[in-house]
């Protein structure tokens, strides 16, 4: 997949944010398609988030269509005072099929079998859930369309989705096209992926930076520090 960013000539950062807490978050349902709001607490993480990027130089932010997403990247733009965020279809959540709008106990109540392989192999367990291999898929694409606002100029770019396609976001450039193991996604947890181009052979050196970093005072996340690989575009 990371052919995708042979076409970069100079060195980019991507972050990665998920949106604050939302309405659904707070009532700890399974929420995918649903389209859920920020509670107030969801908007206060937002706008502490937003100083993390301030002396970053954003200059793209893109989402998720769905509220919770789109709000927490209105309230980041407005923080910086940089242009409103743009929404992207690819950038929105999973597909939670026949658990959407339940909590895990009344998941576990209503389809106690398919509950019981939903704890060891996530989604891909859930009846009408979007597939693993959709889901890699669409990754990939979402990648193509951020690689495309470098390959326009932009050099910091912020992407505000959900925890769920998030892991497949990051898992998309290790290759990976399993659920497990599954990644830590806090509310407005930030994960931070540089891709620095290797002049004149096509190859990057590619290097997650930050996984689940979080501003917020009720937590700080691990902040992760991945040694840059080479790799090279066919």
């Amino acid at each position: 997949m990371l052919e995708t960013f042979s076409s970069l000539a100079t060195p980019v950062n991507f972050y990665l944010m998920r949106h604050g807490q939302s309405e659904g978050n707070a009532r700890g349902v399974m929420q995918g398609l649903r389209d859920f709001p920020l509670t107030e607490k969801g908007r206060t993480q937002a706008a502490e988030t937003a100083e993390f990027f301030r002396d970053r130089n954003i200059d793209a932010i893109v989402s998720s269509p769905l509220k919770r997403a789109a709000e927490t990247a209105r309230i980041v733009s407005d923080v910086l005072g940089s242009a409103p965020p743009e929404s992207h279809e690819l950038l929105t959540e999973l597909d939670t099929g026949g658990f959407s709008g339940l909590t895990t106990d009344e998941a576990s109540v209503r389809f106690p079998e398919e509950y019981r392989r939903f704890r060891s192999e996530s989604w891909a367990a859930v009846h009408d859930a979007e597939s693993p291999e959709d889901l890699y898929d669409r990754a990939v694409r979402a990648w193509g369309f951020l690689a495309s606002l470098a390959v326009a100029g932009k050099r910091n770019i912020l992407a505000v989705s959900h925890g769920g396609f998030m892991h497949w976001l990051v898992k998309a450039t290790t290759g990976t096209r399993s659920w497990m193991p599954l990644l830590p996604m806090g509310n407005c947890g930030i994960y931070h992926f540089f891709v620095d181009p290797i002049p004149g052979n096509g190859s990057v050196y590619a290097s997650w930076r930050l996984m689940n970093h979080r501003i917020p005072a009720d937590g700080t996340g691990p902040s992760v520090n991945l040694r840059p690989q080479a790799v090279p575009a066919p």
